[in-house]
């Protein structure tokens, strides 16, 4: 866990932990190790409840809050444009590629 990056440092999940992200502030050890490497806990039996915990708080307070809903909205979207986008240019890409290569056979 030495090489988290800012956006997970464990100063970060702490505060989260212990201000209710977590059902159980003795169990940080587990949470902060949920919260640091999410796929990685899900993989491991015993570390699943503890990343179900934390999903379901989550969602609560992203259904509960219409500035944090919209928000993440936003987010995803542009996301999900991005990738569009980067599809799109892809494709281009190719088509030209074909293109040239159909002319310089002519």
């Amino acid at each position: 866990m030495e090489n988290l990056d800012e956006d997970r440092s464990i100063a970060k999940i702490d505060y989260l932990i212990l201000h209710g992200l977590g059902k159980d502030e003795g169990k940080i050890t587990y949470y902060r190790q949920v919260m640091s490497d999410p796929k990685k806990a899900n993989q491991n039996a015993f570390l699943r409840e503890y990343v179900s915990d934390v999903l379901d708080e989550l969602l609560d307070i992203v259904f509960s809050d219409s500035i944090i809903y919209n928000r993440l909205r936003l987010v995803l979207e542009k996301e999900h444009n991005d990738k569009k986008r980067k599809v799109s240019e892809s494709e281009l890409l190719t088509k030209i590629k074909k293109v040239l290569r159909d002319v310089r056979k002519t």
